[in-house]
């Protein structure tokens, strides 16, 4: 409907210019120019609400920073909520994983560190490589020398490997995207170009597109306000 029911307000990205905000939206999908068909996600009972950062499955919003990095960032956070559902561990106690790895490291799966990549990528390259925690391989914000073979031999790391991930469709309903979110928050890609999300203080953003997308974030609920469906994303 293109209906404002947010606020926005005055923060540290106020004064940047276009260009300096539209490089941090660096998704990129891994064949722009062809859609390729998935396996719909099984539509199960849908509840009302769901709030997997109210029961204590998510870790808290990291930054970025000025690298453009968004789509490890949307990786990563459904891994550490993932694993913690699965073992049933919450708050301060859940595993935190390295963005760092994934920009540094994931190459051969079409990234590019700071200058973007995809989230299927970062999880293709887990299926092969064990995730590092994060505080063994901090987050720099710029790329640097992979050192995931070196701190392989003696990371504390939870996981030795992902066995595998599922893709929704490009044209998934709401309620696909709602019942895949019953297992665990997700990583999905937005149009976050606009004031909407650079300025973004509170409420329900409504003038969301399906195309032009640009930015990885993650779902980690959804509820209903004034009768209309939203999602609950964790930005960073």
């Amino acid at each position: 409907s293109g209906e404002i029911s947010h606020d926005i307000k005055v923060n540290f990205m106020a004064d940047w210019t276009e260009e300096e905000y539209k490089s941090l939206l660096t998704y990129k999908p891994r064949n722009p120019t062809k859609r390729v068909s998935m396996k719909k996600h099984n539509v199960r009972q849908i509840f009302d609400y769901i709030d997997w950062n109210e029961l204590g499955y998510v870790t808290p919003v990291k930054d970025q920073g000025s690298c453009g990095s968004c789509w490890a960032f949307s990786a990563v956070a459904p891994l550490e909520s993932a694993y913690a559902i699965q073992n049933d561990i919450k708050g301060g106690n859940i595993p935190r994983f390295s963005e760092q790895q994934i920009v540094d490291c994931s190459h051969e799966f079409g990234s590019i560190a700071c200058d973007g990549g995809y989230m299927d990528g970062a999880m293709e390259h887990w299926k092969t490589y064990a995730p590092i925690l994060e505080n063994e391989y901090k987050y720099t914000g710029v790329e640097g020398e992979c050192r995931e073979k070196e701190l392989a031999k003696t990371t504390k790391s939870p996981i030795k490997k992902i066995s595998g991930h599922r893709t929704l469709n490009y044209d998934s309903n709401g309620e696909e995207i709602m019942s895949a979110i019953h297992d665990a928050p997700i990583s999905v890609a937005v149009d976050a170009s606009g004031f909407a999300f650079q300025f973004y203080s509170k409420g329900v953003v409504s003038t969301c597109r399906n195309t032009g997308l640009n930015h990885g974030v993650t779902v980690v609920g959804y509820d209903t306000l004034s009768g209309k469906e939203f999602f609950l994303i964790k930005n960073s």
